[in-house]
């Protein structure tokens, strides 16, 4: 994996951004199709929308090494988050996705997301995710969302939608909810075509909804969501939201 520079003499246009690569991508020239059409991106993003969390889980709280060294689920992850951190994205990418089996379902499906976004950053994007993933799985969410916004500034546009995402979700677990509101109303008005808009969207709404005349901004956020993404798996959840939000009273 390069970090700057086009591709190798004679490989397609589908590797010439040095982007991270999953096991297998772009071997032997040929590009593999982007990750975002996966029907596992949209198992991990319906998952997350059907069963929603005020403050979202840490990937794993469990000892990451146990003192008889056969280790458990958050030892794995503890190995992926080091080798992310060090900079061996793919194999790190690879034990992330391994670990999933051994994982509770709602933090496999977050470990899941983190795979597909480090699949498709630049290494620029995915040294901050990975570091921030690390600081949140150590218990340390307020750092993490410090981390993300401190690396905004210094990765390519395309990269920030799922920073944000990560940000988000961490300002969550840290207590911060203006921060994660923040993070996901930047989502919803500068990346309305990214993979987490419809999600960054959907939990922005709920919560301008609880501000003090939020009402009528809530709803406008669920009927552009709607009207923009009338397929995606929150689509369902955004309307029942948004029948919810319409019966409030005027504060």
């Amino acid at each position: 994996m390069k970090d700057a520079g086009s591709a190798p003499a004679g490989a397609p246009a589908g590797c010439a951004r040095p982007r991270v690569r999953r096991p297998g991508a772009c071997r032997d020239g040929l590009p593999r199709g982007s990750v975002r059409g996966l029907p596992a991106a949209v198992l991990a993003t319906g998952l997350m929308i059907a069963f929603p969390v005020v403050a979202a889980p840490a990937l794993d709280a469990q000892t990451p090494e146990e003192p008889n060294g056969t280790g458990g689920p958050g030892a794995a992850l503890e190995r992926a988050l080091r080798l992310l951190e060090g900079g061996a994205f793919a194999d790190g990418i690879a034990a992330l996705e391994a670990a999933l089996p051994e994982m509770e379902p709602s933090r496999a499906t977050e470990a899941l997301e983190l795979s597909l976004a480090l699949s498709e950053l630049t290494v620029a994007g995915a040294r901050v995710a990975a570091g921030a993933a690390a600081l949140r799985q150590r218990g340390r969410a307020g750092e993490a969302v410090g981390l993300v916004r401190q690396g905004l500034g210094a990765v390519p546009a395309p990269d920030r939608p799922a920073l944000l995402a990560l940000g988000a979700r961490a300002a969550d677990e840290a207590g911060l909810p203006g921060e994660a509101a923040a993070f996901r109303r930047r989502i919803a008005t500068e990346h309305r075509d990214a993979r987490e808009f419809p999600e960054a969207a959907l939990r922005l709404a709920r919560a301008v909804a609880a501000e003090p005349g939020g009402r009528d901004e809530a709803a406008g956020i669920l009927e552009a969501l709607i009207v923009e993404r009338p397929e995606s798996p929150v689509a369902p959840a955004a309307r029942r939201e948004l029948e919810r939000i319409r019966a409030m009273d005027p504060q």
